[in-house]
């Protein structure tokens, strides 16, 4: 997506300085497949990756607005891809996702939200709640499926 002087166009829960692009990261390639036509759908330009590593590798190159990383993977986990990821650009919009967190597992998206992602998602999730979600970065609200820490009223 090129560069305008107007919002026409843009995404939802993107700034306009930002540049719409967004680096969805998850090991599980029917995942990323999913998400990457999900957001080209809402307007998103997406690239993606299988790894922490080469993730950090992309974001470092075409510096998305938004990284939309899953928690647990192998090698580089989300964790670790979000500080070094923070360290680099610390106003980047970064959403943490994971499957894990019930019946007695650890809750890694609080966990990611407490340790500095802007947003989480529990999977398995829907397109609309993912959308919801997008915009809700830049518009808060209290329908949001989770916030630095905090749940939904």
């Amino acid at each position: 997506m090129g560069s305008t002087s107007s919002d026409a166009g843009r995404p939802p829960g993107i700034g306009l300085r930002d540049n719409g692009t967004v680096l969805v990261v998850d090991d599980d390639r029917a995942i990323c497949d999913a998400l990457r036509l999900t957001l080209e759908d809402l307007g998103y330009a997406v690239i993606t990756a299988h790894d922490g590593i080469e993730a950090l590798a992309l974001f470092l190159e075409h510096r998305p607005a938004l990284i939309l990383t899953d928690l647990v993977m192998p090698g580089k986990d989300g964790i670790e891809l979000m500080r070094e990821i923070r360290r680099e650009r610390a106003s980047v919009k970064i959403v943490a996702m994971s499957g894990g967190g019930r019946y007695g597992r650890p809750d890694y998206v609080r966990l990611a939200t407490k340790l500095g992602a802007d947003a989480g998602i529990r999977k398995p999730f829907n397109g609309s709640a993912l959308h919801e979600l997008l915009v809700g970065l830049q518009d808060p609200g209290p329908w949001q499926v989770e916030k630095r820490g905090t749940r939904p009223r």
